[in-house]
């Protein structure tokens, strides 16, 4: 027989919650050890330790006052799940304070490498369409053929493939791809015709490892639609393209403000809002953050025309200077 010291100290916890009536001992020294039903040795030992029987394989431990088996076909098994009670922030392996180990048949070193091994699921990085930008003009029409990035942290898992989804038709566009990171193919044609019409995607990937693990997505690649607002000091506009030559814009959301900077050269500033959209305030901030809403009348519409090639009515709204300012002001404007 061999006298093998305890270090591990995940044993010295799991056989403090077993025990075992096969051996006996005697004011802490080992006195007859029952390897197996016809094999009997003694040994005396005054200290914990571990003992192997060459033979068998067997490998048996004395830890706080127990005797347990770490070994062969007639290890001991659990009878009924263990809570774990402990002190603190302590931990027993993956376990903490009151969580319950499935350990009902298992055995003790099945039950320390299910406490020293727990399972990290695998998590998206990023998912992108890189060419294609988030944020486009109402009209737009998406097609053809695009790349698809992505990244996937494995963790504990094993990843195979994906499926890239199209949320906004609600089905697969592209099914079982490897999961190497990229992927190019043509995707269904949209025209984004209204404002905040949007068309997104998004990846789902397949654990093939450990198995009954479920599908997870990855976050949203959407691409939304807007309408332009445009501003500015310059020579009133008349029709779609003077608009759009206007020396300032932006895309409209709800709310938003921008500045008009009025130069000192130019009496009329210009504001072309989309359809629906008027101004709510205008603020000078280089006076004093005077109120100057009033200074800017809607005129009326003008046709501005889109990406898609659609007429719209855009709210016209014009500033008239007695005089040009000696330097530039700049007016806060904001919108509903």
């Amino acid at each position: 027989m061999k006298i093998r010291n305890v270090k591990n100290s995940l044993l010295v916890a799991l056989f403090s919650l077993l025990s075992v009536a096969s051996f006996s001992q005697t004011n802490g020294n080992f006195q007859s050890i029952r390897l197996t039903s016809n094999d009997t040795s003694s040994v005396t030992q005054t200290v914990n330790g571990t003992i192997i029987n060459e033979k068998n394989q067997k490998f048996y431990a004395y830890i706080a006052g127990k005797w347990g088996i770490l070994g062969g076909s007639s290890e001991s098994k659990f009878t009924a799940p263990v809570t774990f009670i402990l002190n603190g922030s302590k931990s027993f392996g993956k376990y903490t304070n009151g969580q319950t180990a499935p350990w009902t048949g298992l055995t003790a070193v099945q039950a320390i490498l299910d406490a020293a091994q727990e399972y990290i699921p695998p998590v998206w990085s990023y998912f992108s369409v890189p060419a294609q930008t988030q944020a486009v003009e109402v009209g737009t029409t998406l097609s053809g053929a695009k790349t698809f990035n992505w990244a996937i942290l494995p963790n504990s898992a094993t990843v195979p493939t994906i499926t890239i989804y199209d949320g906004t038709a609600g089905a697969n566009l592209f099914a079982n791809v490897t999961n190497n990171g990229t992927y190019t193919g043509t995707i269904n044609t949209i025209q984004l015709n209204t404002i905040f019409a949007n068309q997104y995607w998004y990846g789902i990937a397949t654990i093939s490892s450990p198995a009954g693990q479920p599908n997870f997505n990855s976050s949203i690649y959407q691409v939304t639609a807007y309408f332009y607002e445009f501003w500015g000091a310059a020579t009133p506009p008349t029709n779609s393209a003077t608009v759009r030559a206007l020396p300032q814009n932006q895309f409209y959301t709800n709310g938003n403000t921008f500045i008009l900077n009025t130069g000192n050269t130019l009496t009329t500033l210009n504001v072309e809002l989309p359809p629906g959209v008027t101004i709510t305030n205008v603020t000078d901030l280089d006076a004093l953050n005077a109120n100057v809403t009033s200074l800017y009348v809607l005129q009326g519409t003008l046709p501005v025309i889109d990406a898609g090639g659609t007429s719209r009515a855009y709210n016209n709204y014009l500033g008239t200077l007695g005089a040009p300012y000696s330097a530039n002001h700049r007016h806060q404007v904001t919108t509903n």
